[in-house]
């Protein structure tokens, strides 16, 4: 067995199982961390992460199209994310007879080996080097962060008390694993298809952008700017034979796009389009973007076109792709939050093949092959142990959090057994609002996420403004506080990223913004709690530890009764309308 065909195989297979191992090496020290002994809540990424989950639970529940996941009604609105991934992992979960939150953790695993050997292979097609695409992988997926942020290597040596850790970019499920998984196949047919024009890679590139294109907006919109500057780049060539096979891809994806195109219309000429468009960031603007790492990945593709230039020039369209992408604005007038395309394949796309082409340069002026395999052994255990840090140190970040969060277990346990798709709960804790979509197939009152969907800026406030009623907030407080300490969270209860994208920060929306719902508030203290309860139907009510201690609030529990206790929570089910102690 030669050390070419180890590091052709078992090289990058071996790198995917050390990423399995990183991926899940925050839920290892979880279950072993004598503080906070493990009752049964998993611990998750950030809140993408939970709202993944929630949305593989939703499609295991019946409503595939996830128009709207954590609202009890309606639910046949258009999607305005695509369903394919969590639809395809709620598939698996039910044909394996297994939960959809082990099936979603499970996923995990398999887009890490998968992730991890098509880079490798996309890495090894353009640079024709193994020895190149392997270290060039390592580095990326276990040390990505310091290619982002070199300034932060110190921190890494020698982490302080409040450092911030996030966890590997590339440990998080759907996006970026699903997504970026299909964008490298994409990537990798086309690479081949340049090679060698055969019908069936272009074939392949047309089926994997049709799944990204019910997968994640930002990866069919690079694809299809790389793919035209592709079609440009031969039509001036005058490749006959690759033009008629971009016409076929070209085909293959409008027709593919269809129903999804149909979605986006539906969506966008539903009522609450605008408001809903709003809190996910987008507004009108016409300023150009550009970045380090863009020109960076510009500069060098243009660089690889005599070293690598059996490929070109699939790194220039991929670059030149990525600035059309990011900057789609400046022509349409639609700016939807382009950072994406940054975090998720721009600067990962550019730092890798910055690192190729290092390595593409330095390797051949070490002749002895011991001091390659030595200097690559090391670069690849390093961006390993880089990682390690990484992880256990975003682990202890969220550790105290998610530590908390096992006391919800019991609750969590008996809403999985009792709740049911339609039933409503509410919590003042938003966290176990957050937690109850992923392990239950109950809808919630509201959730973190709750506003990434097709949703009226009045139910919005509804749910803010119960809130404060809750805590028995006046209207006095308000025309001080909205200004003032609760500035913040009325921007991103009500409008989510709108003011921080358009402004700045979500302390920038505006004081004549605020005034408006000062006086709505004012108006909402007026109605009655029977009111204020079939505003949206509610079905039982968690009570937990940071609750107000306030009227309010014991008036509102009095409209329910005690259905589960354990320590520090409890469930109670709202009185039915005509029941002695009802409210409804």
């Amino acid at each position: 067995m030669t050390r070419g065909f180890l590091l052709l195989w078992i090289g990058p297979l071996g790198l995917g199982v050390a990423l399995i191992l990183l991926v899940f090496l925050p839920s290892y020290l979880q279950r072993h961390d004598p503080l906070y002994p493990f009752r049964g809540v998993e611990i998750l990424g950030p809140d993408a992460e939970v709202h993944y989950a929630a949305r593989v639970r939703e499609v295991a529940d019946g409503f595939p199209s996830l128009g709207n996941t954590f609202y009890s009604a309606p639910k046949n609105l258009p999607s305005l994310q695509p369903p394919l991934p969590e639809a395809t992992i709620a598939f698996a979960a039910s044909m394996l007879g297994i939960d959809p939150l082990t099936a979603f953790l499970a996923s995990k695993a398999v887009f890490a080996v998968t992730l991890t050997i098509l880079f490798f292979a996309f890495l090894f097609v353009v640079t024709g080097s193994a020895l190149t695409a392997f270290v060039s992988t390592a580095l990326l997926l276990f040390g990505g962060a310091l290619l982002s942020a070199p300034w932060d290597f110190p921190m890494f040596l020698r982490p302080a008390a409040g450092d911030s850790f996030e966890f590997l970019r590339f440990s998080r499920a759907i996006n970026p694993q699903w997504t970026v998984s299909w964008f490298l196949g994409v990537l990798l047919s086309l690479a081949l298809w340049i090679k060698r024009p055969r019908i069936g890679w272009l074939a392949a590139a047309a089926a994997c952008t049709g799944v990204l294109i019910y997968s994640y907006v930002y990866a069919w919109t690079y694809v299809l700017s790389s793919v035209g500057l592709l079609t440009v780049w031969f039509f001036w060539r005058r490749d006959r034979e690759r033009l008629q096979h971009l016409a076929l891809f070209w085909v293959v994806v409008i027709v593919v796009g269809i129903p999804y195109a149909l979605n986006l219309l539906e969506a966008m000429g539903h009522p609450w389009f605008p408001e809903s468009a709003q809190r996910l960031g987008m507004y009108v603007s016409h300023t150009p973007i550009i970045g380090v790492w863009l020109v960076v990945f510009i500069v060098v593709s243009f660089l690889t076109k005599r070293l690598w230039p059996v490929t070109w020039p699939l790194l220039p369209c991929l670059a030149l792709g990525g600035l059309i992408a990011l900057n789609q604005h400046v022509i349409t007038g639609r700016y939807i939050v382009p950072h994406h395309y940054h975090w998720y394949f721009i600067q990962p796309f550019a730092s890798v093949f910055t690192v190729a082409l290092a390595l593409s340069v330095f390797f051949p002026f070490v002749r002895s092959r011991l001091l390659r395999g030595i200097v690559s052994a090391v670069l690849v255990a390093s961006a390993i142990g880089v990682g390690f840090v990484q992880q256990r140190q975003a682990y202890l970040g969220v550790r105290d959090f998610w530590g908390h969060l096992q006391d919800t277990a019991p609750v969590l346990d008996f809403l999985r057994d009792r709740a049911h798709p339609g039933d409503v709960i509410y919590s003042y804790d938003l966290d176990v609002l957050n937690l109850a979509p992923v392990y239950t197939s109950a809808d919630v009152y509201t959730s973190s996420n709750a506003n990434n969907y097709l949703v009226p800026l009045a139910r919005a406030r509804d749910v803010y403004f119960f809130d404060l009623w809750l805590e028995g907030v006046t209207p006095l407080q308000t025309s001080k506080e909205f200004y003032t300490s609760r500035r913040y969270t009325l921007s991103s209860r009500l409008y989510a990223i709108y003011y921080r994208e358009l402004l700045g920060g979500y302390a920038s929306i505006p004081d004549a913004v605020i005034a408006t719902h000062v006086a709505a508030y004012r108006e909402y203290l007026k109605l009655s709690l029977r009111e204020k309860l079939t505003r949206y139907p509610l079905t039982m009510v968690v009570t937990t530890p940071s609750d107000p201690d306030t009227e309010q609030w014991r008036t509102f529990l009095s409209c329910s009764k005690p259905i589960f206790q354990s320590p520090g929570y409890s469930i109670r089910a709202l009185i039915p309308a005509g029941m002695s102690g009802s409210c409804l």
